[in-house]
């Protein structure tokens, strides 16, 4: 073992193997001056640290030290820096050393004493190195064995050393960096980790990086955690989402980015047992990207679906992008190029104001368009609703509204029968205590129960504001057909394979079969199953529907009636 002629602290025995590793890097002549250290003895430990790495980024400069100029210049990692373990827990070291000069002959050296002091009874451990790949960077690291650590505060000492002759060497003190770390018996969990900006007082936290493409180098962003205190492992490791347009890097704890292509990528820190992620957004500079600017390639067409995008005014960078859906045709008025009559709709010729496309489609002067609610003439509704409203069987609602697909109440369907009978005045009063006296269905209730085609729910009560049903909207116009219209209604139609046949009423069984045979209704399909559904309501739009059918194919000739 070799002896010291002069020595700052003290050198001992090494007993932890370590072995440096060369790191690519911008060759910096510097030192850590006496400045730092005393900071550091001071506390300021994250002082030390920031401005440690601040001085591997700058411009070289002499050393005041003849005898210093390329030595090595050690950088503790951030993680190192007050760290707290428990006892037991394996307490790992590590720092960033740069040689400027591979001439320079030295040895690196790193020792942990316990005490707020490195003395010679303090002594705990160390390890040391020959810089043997030349010029760069190192990284020097020890995994202290947790037999050695009781409860306490230690000091860490990094330095450089030279030979002097075969038995003896000398500290470089201009070398010279330590930092405190500290073993305790009570574990402190860790809460939180983020990134925290060097290049700012205070240190704030860091929500999302910006930088210009073509930043390579160490930024000012490293970790911290909370609370300051935690036991927990604080050596992280730093991923990219997207390699091809973002390298990322640890350097003493300094987040290290290569920032290749424009656009935005996620650094991801893990290893610790408060993973996190930050956005690094690489734009022409170091603002972030300004997504003020809509891009849509290609424009929609009537049939073709166009594209939008947000893109950066700075660097074109897509935020998002989205589908714009197709126009659709914009037809015009239309040519008539076939007159209607009065038994068939006319034709027209439309033309697309947008693309030129043409098409021919039926038209009629419809009787319903003063309705906002109006279907449309190709709904399977329109033209029953058409049929009533010419023929004054079904009027519109309030607000200039027809309700295509309100229920109709048993009240509006006596009333239709009632109009296509001619509106004929009762001989007496219906003996239902619920009809509102001067309303519009008070004589067609009255009428259609002394012709049979109606009954209450009660003996005393008719329900005119319920919704009929599709039995019972089937046994009103059976009735109608048999007693008024002396129609033949002995047509029947098999309706018991109906799935939901057992829910019909007694009275209605006989009812929907004839309404089935002669196609006033249908079976109502649910996926592959029909169903008859006699418990439904009935809608005003089906219900016109039904009636076009009743008058064009029952009664042979549809009655004139009067307004209602």
């Amino acid at each position: 073992m070799k002896k010291r002629i002069t020595c700052m602290l003290l050198v001992l025995c090494m007993v932890l193997a370590a072995v440096p590793t060369a790191l690519a890097g911008q060759a910096v002549e510097d030192q850590i001056d006496f400045s730092l250290l005393k900071k550091h003895q001071a506390n300021e430990t994250q002082t030390l640290q920031v401005e440690s790495v601040q001085k591997l980024q700058e411009e070289a400069v002499e050393p005041m030290d003849a005898r210093a100029s390329g030595y090595a210049t050690y950088v503790p990692h951030s993680s190192s820096l007050e760290q707290y373990r428990m006892v037991g827990d394996k307490m790992h070291l590590e720092a960033i050393a740069y040689v400027p000069d591979a001439s320079v002959k030295q040895d690196w050296n790193l020792e942990l004493y316990a005490g707020a002091e490195p003395t010679e009874k303090g002594y705990v451990g160390s390890s040391w190195g020959t810089f043997d790949s030349g010029a760069g960077y190192y990284t020097i690291s020890i995994d202290v064995d947790p037999a050695k650590l009781k409860a306490g505060t230690y000091t860490v000492v990094y330095f450089s050393s030279y030979d002097i002759s075969d038995d003896e060497f000398q500290v470089v003190e201009d070398t010279v960096v330590l930092h405190h770390v500290y073993v305790t018996k009570n574990a402190v969990l860790m809460t939180r980790s983020f990134f925290a900006d060097a290049g700012q007082s205070d240190y704030p936290e860091v929500t999302k990086i910006c930088v210009a493409r073509g930043f390579q180098d160490v930024t000012n962003y490293f970790l911290r955690f909370g609370p300051e205190n935690t036991t927990d492992n604080r050596f992280a490791s730093f991923t990219t989402s997207n390699s091809d347009m973002l390298e990322v890097d640890d350097f003493a704890g300094f987040l290290t980015l290569n920032a290749k292509q424009y656009g935005v990528a996620t650094v991801s820190v893990g290893n610790i047992r408060k993973d996190f992620t930050i956005s690094v957004e690489i734009c022409t500079d170091d603002k972030g990207h300004d997504y003020n600017k809509e891009v849509v390639n290609p424009q929609p067409t009537c049939t073709e679906e166009g594209r939008s995008s947000i893109v950066c005014t700075k660097c074109g960078h897509v935020k998002s992008s989205s589908t714009i859906p197709a126009l659709g045709h914009a037809w015009d008025d239309g040519r008539i190029t076939k007159e209607e009559t009065e038994e068939a709709w006319g034709e027209k010729l439309y033309t697309c104001t947008r693309c030129g496309e043409t098409k021919t489609a039926p038209y009629h002067t419809c009787p319903g368009a003063i309705f906002t609610d109006m279907p449309k003439d190709d709904n399977w509704s329109h033209k029953g609703i058409d049929y009533c409203l010419k023929n004054k069987l079904m009027n519109g609602m309030e607000n200039n509204r027809f309700q295509p697909f309100t229920n109709t109440t048993r009240a509006q369907i006596v009333t239709v029968l009632w109009r296509m009978a001619g509106s004929p005045e009762p001989e007496s009063a219906a003996p239902f205590a619920d009809l509102k006296q001067g309303s519009f269905y008070e004589k067609a209730v009255a009428w259609g129960h002394e012709q049979g085609i109606v009954n209450g729910i009660t003996e005393t009560e008719f329900y005119p504001n319920s919704s009929v049903t599709r039995e019972q909207m089937a046994a009103f116009f059976y009735r109608y057909a048999e007693n008024i219209l002396k129609a033949d209604v002995s047509a029947r139609k098999e309706i018991e394979s109906f799935p939901d046949y057992d829910k019909t009423a007694g009275y209605s069984k006989e009812c929907l079969s004839w309404a089935y045979s002669v196609g006033l209704i249908n079976g109502v399909s649910n996926g592959s199953v029909t169903y008859l559904q006699p418990k439904s309501g009935a809608t005003r739009a089906q219900i016109s529907t039904v009636l076009m059918r009743f008058c064009e194919n029952i009664v042979p000739a549809a009655p004139e009636t009067p307004e209602a």
